[in-house]
């Protein structure tokens, strides 16, 4: 949940260094993040996200599973008027079986919020395109921008260590398929990172950043509420 035992990031990695106990040592660290505890999982993102749903809409309720009991039809996914599905930095969000679920929901007329920092990861492009309506475009990893525009409003993630949450050092580009448009971007360089999908058969708000690494509250709820409108037949 949280550590306190980084010192900061690592300065040196020449492996010709080692046993040197000065700065110019292999492993030497500075020392930004010392007295300082630093966020990891907190294992109550559902949680998190049911906030953001209450206060953008008290009429809606909530239940959660995990991606396992959707996986494995213990859960009835087209009982449901949205699915929020939370991928975080999970580096394979959509196992087989996962797509499968997904897709069936999807062709079923649901309404579908999914987000996670690491969209640009699935080598199923056909998955992506043809049921998700995004094409990965790459990663903001060397851009140390938080801020992104969208939904009438500009708001920041966590992108580095931090007391609060965890970081997303890395968050998805996501390029739209048509008829989906970009709904969300990324201020440096106007990347596209959020699309959004009205079809006849179903909707989908999809996110390549956590929607839980957003910095405020109100924001997420912001964001949620575009959702919901978004999503009202």
């Amino acid at each position: 949940i949280y550590t306190p035992s980084f010192c900061g990031e690592q300065l040196c990695y020449d492996k010709r260094k080692a046993g040197i106990e000065t700065e110019e040592g292999l492993g030497y660290s500075d020392s930004t993040w010392e007295g300082k505890l630093i966020a990891g999982n907190t294992f109550d993102y559902p949680f998190l996200h049911g906030q953001a749903f209450h206060a953008a809409n008290p009429n809606y309720s909530f239940t959660s599973c995990s991606d396992e009991a959707l996986e494995e039809g213990q859960v009835a996914a087209d009982d449901y008027f949205i699915m929020d599905l939370i991928l975080g930095v999970d580096m394979r969000p959509f196992s087989a079986a996962m797509k499968q679920a997904l897709t069936a929901y999807c062709h079923q007329g649901g309404n579908l919020i999914l987000s996670g920092s690491h969209l640009d990861k699935e080598p199923d492009q056909a998955f992506t395109q043809q049921v998700l309506k995004y094409t990965p475009a790459g990663n903001m990893l060397y851009s140390p921008s938080t801020e992104i525009t969208g939904t009438g409003i500009n708001f920041h993630i966590y992108r580095t260590a931090n007391e609060q949450s965890y970081a997303v050092p890395s968050p998805a580009r996501i390029q739209p398929v048509a008829p989906a448009f970009a709904a969300f971007a990324y201020t440096d360089g106007n990347f596209a990172a959020g699309t959004a999908y009205k079809g006849q058969d179903y909707r989908t708000f999809i996110l390549g950043f956590p929607l839980e690494s957003i910095t405020e509250p109100q924001n997420r709820s912001h964001i949620l509420m575009g959702a919901l409108n978004f999503f009202r037949p």
